[in-house]
C-alpha cells in the first residue's frame, strides 16, 4: 500500500507540473478574451495553447498513450518559435516555462510507475 501512495503522489505532482505552469504562462501572455471592433470574443490562439497545456491530462484520462510527452511538444514549440523572432516572443516565453515543468512532470510520472504495486 505504501508504494501505491508514493505512486499516486508522484503521478499527481507530475500532472500539476505538466499542466499548471504552462496554463499560467499562457494566460499571462495571451488574454482569453479578445476584443475586435466593439465585440468581445474568445481568443483562438489562447484556446489552442490551453489545449496543448492539457495534453498530459487528456492522455491520462484516455489511457491511449503510454507516457506523457507534452514536454517534447513544448520543446519543439520553443525551438520553432524562437527561430521566428519577434512575432512569437510570447509563445516562446510560454514554451520556455512549459518545457522544463513538463520534463519534470515526465520524470515524476516515471517515478509514479516505479512505485506502483504490481497485481499478484
Amino acid at each position: 500500500m505504501k508504494a501505491n501512495k508514493k505512486s499516486l503522489i508522484f503521478h499527481l505532482l507530475g500532472m500539476l507540473f505538466c499542466i499548471l505552469p504552462p496554463v499560467f504562462a499562457t494566460l499571462e501572455h495571451f488574454p482569453i478574451w479578445a476584443s475586435k471592433g466593439g465585440e468581445v470574443m474568445v481568443s483562438a490562439l489562447t484556446v489552442i495553447l490551453l489545449l496543448i497545456c492539457a495534453i498530459p491530462l487528456k492522455r491520462h484520462i484516455a489511457k491511449f498513450f503510454k507516457s506523457p510527452s507534452a514536454w517534447v511538444i513544448w520543446l519543439f514549440i520553443y525551438i520553432a518559435f524562437s527561430l521566428l523572432g519577434k512575432i512569437s516572443d510570447d509563445i516562446t516565453a510560454i514554451a520556455l516555462v512549459a518545457f522544463p515543468f513538463n520534463l519534470l512532470g515526465a520524470v515524476l510520472f516515471k517515478l509514479s510507475e516505479r512505485y506502483k504495486e504490481k497485481p499478484q
